[in-house]
């Protein structure tokens, strides 16, 4: 059987099979590369600059020793959280309505931001629920 279908071969006269135009799709390279140059790195066109700081020095060390912007910011919102709660603010009858509100919004704010560390990071949410006494206080160096 193989010997029948070898005759049927078209052949040239001397008797090699004629080869016909064959494509075969061959690819070298990826037709997209994607491929992070520098991970972690970030280049930017523009930068701002909120205005000249009294004490540039002072700024850059409470940056690089305490935190960001906005990780003092949540310190303060947690300590105004616990003075609202513990005071009971939302209960005093002296507050005006917006007064309230305004805490309201606060405490809201506080709550969700909460959120968005323990969705994003349980173990360190967990962390940042201890009891405040284990921890000693941040004290920077003097200078």
């Amino acid at each position: 059987m193989l010997a029948s279908a070898l005759t049927r071969i078209p052949r040239t006269t001397e008797g090699f099979p004629i080869m016909a135009n064959v494509t075969i799709p061959i690819q070298f390279a990826p037709s997209t590369l994607e491929q992070a140059i520098l991970p972690g790195w970030q280049f930017s066109l523009f930068s701002v600059n909120l205005g000249e700081s009294s004490n540039p020095e002072v700024e850059k060390a409470a940056i690089e020793r305490i935190g960001s912007y906005g990780r003092q910011i949540g310190h303060v919102a947690e300590a105004l959280e616990v003075v609202i709660e513990h005071l009971k603010l939302l209960g005093l009858p002296s507050l005006e309505p917006q007064q309230k509100d305004a805490l309201k919004v606060l405490l809201g704010d506080v709550a969700q931001a909460r959120g968005v560390k323990a969705h994003l990071d349980p173990a360190r949410a967990t962390a940042q629920r201890a009891p405040a006494a284990s921890a000693p206080p941040a004290v920077l160096p003097a200078r």
